[in-house]
């Protein structure tokens, strides 16, 4: 036996999200599985179809309508099966039959009451049969598989409306296991803990309050943060106002950055995953894996915070861990990804734990006899001219900064610098320099996110510009730099659409330079690559 029930919900930047929330606000959900249909009814014509999915184990498995971002901001309604073991899409279409009468009479209520049904072995339900449209109807739905058994026709009989729904409870979670295990049941980036607030969580890059979680009182909120710290960690924070560290929970660890705001103390927690991964599951391309087989030089990936900086870092050492016999040193804050000795020795050093800071360590590290060195982040002048000098030296340099392409990052590089050293350092930088990528994660059609990236490599044509002081022209030579495996943001931005991972809007609100991201589509269609 299954419940049916109609809740309403309102599409926003992440309607998974909402879903999610409708799950956990009506407790008797919880630890059950199910399948949901996603439903429009409101300006347009007809109630419209737009997601359908389940859930299993708590784990959201959905497809939803690439078109469901003209409905932001309109109110959709959910039908929601709770059932013991998740349902094919054949159940699905066929709790759509079930609910098609219901649908017509949901538009003016909040909440219909639970109807009891039998699903899915029920004489007449259709068998699974692979995907179907997202965009039909209710009319369609209903009128696709022959006519439903009288038990079912029964069952589906519009109810009278109620009121309201049933009412939440919420409770404060102060208990950071609880917080970081339903991190972990909903697969999010990041933890927010904020004075009075509930406890936040990022999913597939939204940010949302967790369901049934009461706002965080800034003295209990001190508490959960401190659960994770030690001593040492506590009277560093204590003493400078700000901290970052990890935390390990079950086989997951977190980057942890602890802060004073106006109302307290609070936290952000990034996970960090335990694996690292294959070149293939990121998209590494072949043009990046090549700057792993260079013995000097300096490599710099860039972008947003939460863009997965860290993430093509780790691939590109464990590449050169696989492949090369090399001496890595790595400088972080804190320690992200765990490396374990291959071809390569590899040394983590953990700015606070085992060096004062990223300038001291990279200092000393040249006498380290290192062939290979990662520098978390260049924060300031010192480790910039540090890292030019060790990439200078025959070394190997990997870094990051938070720069939106390959000409603001040379131009950040040199602004480090007093103005009458920038010929000097244009010099100097056609010479170290061998590969820029910048990247950002853009929400899929189908849940999830991808990356896009631009990359630039160090080609004489871009040297030459670069020693005459023409950065304002590499963009035009990465544009024009296929061939050396080179591509601007908004090129790779363009391939995803091509590819129909992404959805034009998201890829035109992450451009760089939307009108050329214009001009490319635009003679993608001309040469018959991609549709209208």
């Amino acid at each position: 036996m299954s419940l049916l029930k109609v809740f309403w919900t309102k599409c926003q930047d992440n309607v998974w999200a909402d879903l999610y929330a409708v799950d956990l606000s009506h407790p008797h959900f919880d630890g059950l599985d199910g399948v949901f249909i996603v439903w429009h009814g409101g300006a347009k014509p007809g109630h419209v179809r737009v997601g359908f999915g389940s859930i299993r184990d708590g784990i959201v498995a959905s497809r939803l309508d690439p078109a469901v971002a003209a409905y932001r901001g309109e109110q959709l309604f959910v039908t929601w099966a709770k059932t013991d073991a998740g349902l094919g899409e054949g159940a699905t279409r066929y709790l759509a039959k079930l609910l098609a009468p219901k649908a017509q009479g949901a538009i003016a209520a909040s909440a219909v009451p639970p109807v009891e049904v039998n699903l899915p072995n029920e004489p007449g339900a259709p068998e699974p049969r692979g995907n179907n449209p997202p965009t039909q109807t209710w009319q369609d739905l209903a009128a696709d598989d022959g006519a439903l058994p009288d038990s079912a026709k029964k069952a589906a009989a519009p109810p009278p409306p109620v009121s309201s729904e049933p009412k939440v409870v919420l409770r404060p979670m102060t208990d950071i296991v609880e917080i970081l295990s339903h991190c972990a049941h909903y697969n999010a980036s990041d933890v927010l803990l904020v004075p009075n607030e509930p406890p936040m969580i990022r999913h597939d890059g939204s940010l949302m309050k967790l369901p049934q979680a009461a706002a965080l009182p800034a003295e209990h909120c001190k508490q959960t943060i401190y659960g994770m710290l030690n001593e040492r960690q506590r009277a560093a924070f204590e003493e400078k106002g700000e901290l970052d560290c990890s935390f390990s929970f079950k086989d997951t660890r977190f980057r942890v950055n602890v802060y004073v705001q106006q109302h307290g103390i609070a936290a952000a927690l990034r996970v960090i995953s335990p694996h690292i991964p294959e070149p293939e599951q990121i998209g590494l391309s072949p043009a990046l894996m090549k700057l792993t087989d260079l013995t000097r030089g300096l490599v710099l990936v860039t972008g947003p915070t939460g863009s997965g900086k860290t993430t093509t870092l780790a691939c590109m050492i464990e590449l050169i861990n696989k492949r090369r016999k090399k001496h890595i040193i790595t400088i972080e804050d804190p320690i992200e990804f765990s490396f374990q000795n291959k071809s390569s020795i590899i040394d983590q050093r953990e700015v606070g734990q085992h060096t004062a800071s990223f300038a001291a360590a990279l200092k000393y590290s040249l006498r380290q006899n290192p062939d290979v060195i990662l520098i978390g982040e260049m924060r300031d002048q010192e480790t910039v001219d540090l890292a030019i000098r060790a990439a200078e030296t025959g070394h190997l340099c990997f870094s990051t900064l938070h720069t939106q392409d390959a000409p603001s990052t040379i131009d950040r590089i040199i602004s480090e610098f007093p103005l009458d050293q920038r010929q000097k350092l244009c010099n100097v930088l056609a010479n170290v320099l061998v590969g820029v990528v910048t990247q950002v994660l853009i929400p899929r059609r189908d849940g999830g996110r991808v990356c896009a990236r631009e990359v630039m490599v160090m080609t004489p044509a871009i040297a030459t510009l670069l020693r005459d002081d023409k950065v304002h022209q590499i963009r035009g030579a990465i544009e024009a730099g296929s061939h050396d495996g080179m591509q601007t943001l908004d090129q790779s931005i363009a391939l995803l659409i091509q590819q129909k991972l992404i959805a034009p809007e998201e890829g035109f609100l992450w451009a760089r330079h939307p009108h050329s991201l214009r001009d490319i589509l635009e003679n993608a269609v001309r040469r018959g690559a991609v549709k209208k």
